[in-house]
């Protein structure tokens, strides 16, 4: 998403009619960033503000600016604040490491830190699903779905 953010091309939505696209869907906050960073806005497209440059813009707007907070994938938390939630995760765990290291024999260890939510990010990428290998005699059947 963030790559459409920017305006790059795919194979899909290239030149005047991603642009065209872009315009349409997400209008109101590119032409703010144009009033706020130039003395451009969407009625000037075609005459004074050539295509080609409201393309570049599109291409370059920094992360502050309304159009990427709009399009953003990363669910309105600027990098700092992913940043942050990664370094309290990474304490948290470096805690629970040194705190299971000094459970005494015969005790429970400590809950593991549950990660931080973020807009943007699967929560259940490293969840492990099951333990044990399915039998070779049983594969077919689950891989198939029972109807071999």
């Amino acid at each position: 998403m963030e790559r459409r953010a920017r305006g790059d091309r795919d194979a899909d939505d290239g030149g005047t009619l991603g642009l065209a696209a872009f315009v349409a869907e997400h209008g109101e906050a590119l032409e703010y960033d144009l009033m706020r960073m130039t003395r451009y806005t969407l009625d000037d497209l075609g005459g004074a503000l050539p295509e080609r440059a409201l393309l570049a813009f599109v291409r370059h707007l920094p992360l502050e600016s309304a159009t990427v907070a709009e399009t953003d994938a990363r669910g309105g938390w600027s990098i700092t604040q992913h940043l942050l939630a990664t370094l309290i995760e990474a304490v948290e765990a470096l805690d629970w490491h040194f705190m299971c290291s000094r459970v005494k024999s015969g005790h429970s260890k400590p809950e593991k830190p549950r990660p931080i939510p973020r807009p943007g990010v699967d929560s259940d990428a490293g969840r492990r699903i099951g333990r044990d290998p399915i039998p070779v005699s049983d594969f077919d059947d689950w891989y198939y779905g029972g109807d071999r």
